[in-house]
Protein backbone atom coordinates (compact mmCIF):
# COMPACT_ATOMS: atom_id res chain seq x y z
CA UNK A 1 0.00 0.00 0.00
CA UNK A 2 1.22 3.52 -0.84
CA UNK A 3 2.08 5.80 2.07
CA UNK A 4 0.71 9.03 0.60
CA UNK A 5 1.75 11.18 3.57
CA UNK A 6 5.35 10.01 3.32
CA UNK A 7 5.37 10.66 -0.42
CA UNK A 8 3.89 14.15 -0.02
CA UNK A 9 6.26 15.07 2.77
CA UNK A 10 9.15 13.89 0.59
CA UNK A 11 8.23 16.62 -1.91
CA UNK A 12 9.25 19.26 0.62
CA UNK A 13 12.68 17.77 1.14
CA UNK A 14 13.23 17.07 -2.56
CA UNK A 15 11.97 20.34 -4.02
CA UNK A 16 12.58 22.80 -1.20
CA UNK A 17 15.73 21.26 0.26
CA UNK A 18 14.50 21.26 3.83
CA UNK A 19 12.71 18.98 6.24
CA UNK A 20 8.92 18.82 6.36
CA UNK A 21 7.15 20.61 9.23
CA UNK A 22 3.54 20.50 10.32
CA UNK A 23 3.18 24.11 9.10
CA UNK A 24 3.48 22.78 5.53
CA UNK A 25 0.06 21.14 5.74
CA UNK A 26 -3.39 22.67 5.92
CA UNK A 27 -5.37 22.17 9.11
CA UNK A 28 -7.92 19.37 8.84
CA UNK A 29 -10.64 21.88 9.70
CA UNK A 30 -9.88 23.66 6.40
CA UNK A 31 -10.30 20.50 4.34
CA UNK A 32 -13.52 19.66 6.17
CA UNK A 33 -14.89 23.15 5.47
CA UNK A 34 -13.99 22.84 1.80
CA UNK A 35 -15.65 19.43 1.52
CA UNK A 36 -18.77 20.77 3.17
CA UNK A 37 -18.87 23.86 0.96
CA UNK A 38 -18.38 21.78 -2.20
CA UNK A 39 -20.63 18.92 -1.10
CA UNK A 40 -17.97 16.28 -1.81
CA UNK A 41 -15.60 13.98 0.03
CA UNK A 42 -12.02 14.28 -1.11
CA UNK A 43 -10.27 11.08 -2.18
CA UNK A 44 -7.88 9.87 0.51
CA UNK A 45 -4.75 10.66 -1.53
CA UNK A 46 -5.87 14.24 -2.24
CA UNK A 47 -6.90 14.79 1.38
CA UNK A 48 -3.49 13.56 2.52
CA UNK A 49 -1.80 15.88 0.01
CA UNK A 50 -3.62 18.92 1.40
CA UNK A 51 -2.99 17.86 5.00
CA UNK A 52 0.71 17.26 4.28
CA UNK A 53 1.74 20.05 1.93
CA UNK A 54 -1.34 22.15 1.18
CA UNK A 55 0.08 25.25 2.85
CA UNK A 56 3.36 25.27 0.92
CA UNK A 57 3.47 28.37 -1.26
CA UNK A 58 3.79 27.65 -4.96
CA UNK A 59 6.30 30.53 -5.00
CA UNK A 60 8.56 28.45 -2.78
CA UNK A 61 8.82 25.91 -5.60
CA UNK A 62 10.23 28.32 -8.18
Amino acid sequence: MIDHARTCKGFVEHYLGRSWTSDDGLPESETLKAESRLGVNLPDALRTFYLSVGAVSVWALS
